[in-house]
């Protein structure tokens, strides 16, 4: 009887010993799913602050290309008014010369 005894006591060891042996595994199991998940939220945040610069800068020079192109749009306008300025400046030249107008 003390023979049965000591053989479940042992096996009860064995099995404690196999089941403390299981949560360890578990466990370390656990903190490095958790590790590999903070990595990957690492990295997700890192593409995230990096692709919102980059959207920013491309926001940027867009708006840099628009002031761009306001400002020579303006330069155009203004060289078109002084085309057709200098353009009827010399029709009336051409007109004095020829006698068409009358100077009073």
């Amino acid at each position: 009887m003390l023979q049965n005894v000591l053989d479940g006591t042992q096996k009860a060891i064995e099995t404690l010993a196999h089941g403390e042996n299981l949560f360890t595994r578990t466990t370390t199991l656990a903190k490095e799913r958790k590790e590999n998940m903070d990595q990957i939220i690492n990295l997700t945040q890192r593409t995230i602050h990096e692709e919102h610069t980059r959207l920013t800068a491309m926001r940027d020079r867009q708006d840099g290309l628009t002031l761009v192109m306001s400002v020579i749009v303006e330069e155009i306008h203004l060289a078109i008014k002084n085309v057709q300025q200098v353009d009827a400046l010399y029709l009336g030249v051409q007109q004095l010369l020829q006698g068409n107008l009358l100077c009073t």
